[in-house]
């Protein structure tokens, strides 16, 4: 309730049989790392993307046991199209397939995405040369496949799948180009009733759309929201109907307010559509993360949280 006294208690082994493990990538890592399946090996597999110490145009992606050892075959390195700038995103895996075990699917910061299979073997898909893009995200159709989506910096949307019977080869399946500039992560959730996930897409110039898996925008979007939008919207099912809710951060930088947009999947506002958060001691929002969905779900407790920097008024 945000009153009265809070006591946490942390209860530990005195002694530990492992301490973790200690490893020195080829170079710095640039994304966040993930887990995936590779079912060559046994257990989870950490997938961490990095620069190349020794070529400063080389990128590699490097699966790990969960004691910190390299996996045999990896890692794996690439050279993205025509650009040294940037590394690798965050990792997506997912059985794109159907085969049991994971494919992999990562991003360069710039010009090229990658389609790993589980063994290490990739196909290099290059696009515009230095264009900024998004890391990859997954969703599922309304037949249960697999695709993934990329988002680049001028507003050009891309979904590929994976064509098990081409050597395992990523194939386009559509692309949308919708002329915004910024782009921003997208999301994918279960939105409306109506088969299949939807993809969340939105642009810092304040456009955010709702798209089925075809690419066509679902009835009641896009929004424009005459606002920089700085933060990506993330799904969550506030209202535990079964359905994913859009929330959306947006921080006036001249004036220093928060506030959040809040929409079900039709494009209708939401009762906590544009509630202003307060700064902790009244004064200006200068910055947020990006928000993040915390609490057990179908207890009263799913939110959203974002953490900001703020002045002291």
């Amino acid at each position: 309730s945000g009153a009265g006294r809070v006591i946490l208690r942390i209860l530990e082994e005195d002694v530990f049989a492992a301490q973790g493990g200690h490893l020195v990538l080829p170079g710095v890592g640039t994304g966040a790392p993930n887990m995936g399946n590779l079912p060559q090996f046994e257990g989870p597999s950490l997938l961490v993307p990095s620069l190349v110490l020794v070529d400063p145009g080389a990128r590699s992606l490097t699966a790990l046991d969960l004691a910190g050892n390299i996996r045999p075959g990896w890692p794996v390195f690439v050279f993205p199209y025509g650009s040294s700038q940037g590394g690798l995103s965050q990792p997506m895996a997912a059985n794109l397939d159907g085969v049991p075990g994971d494919e992999i699917v990562v991003a360069s910061d710039f010009g090229s995405v990658y389609f790993f299979t589980a063994q290490g073997a990739f196909r290099t898909v290059n696009l515009e040369f230095n264009r900024q893009l998004t890391a990859p995200v997954g969703f599922q159709t309304a037949a249960g496949g697999w695709r993934v989506v990329v988002v680049d910096d001028v507003g050009r949307v891309r979904t590929w799948s994976w064509n098990a019977a081409v050597n395992a080869a990523p194939e386009l399946k559509n692309e949308a180009f919708l002329f915004r500039n910024g782009r921003l992560a997208p999301a994918a959730g279960r939105l409306t009733d109506s088969g299949g996930e939807s993809l969340v897409v939105a642009f810092a110039d304040g456009w955010l759309g709702v798209f089925d898996e075809n690419l066509v925008l679902r009835s009641g979007w896009p929004k424009e929201l005459a606002a920089t939008l700085e933060v990506a919207p993330v799904l969550c099912d506030l209202n535990g109907d079964g359905l994913h809710e859009i929330v959306l951060p947006v921080r006036n930088a001249l004036s220093g307010q928060l506030v959040m947009r809040v929409f079900d999947g039709d494009g209708n506002s939401l009762p906590t559509d544009g509630a202003v958060v307060p700064a902790p001691r009244g004064g200006r929002w200068l910055n947020l993360s990006q928000a993040v969905v915390s609490g057990r779900y179908d207890t009263g407790e799913l939110n959203v949280a974002v953490a900001g920097l703020a002045d002291n008024g």
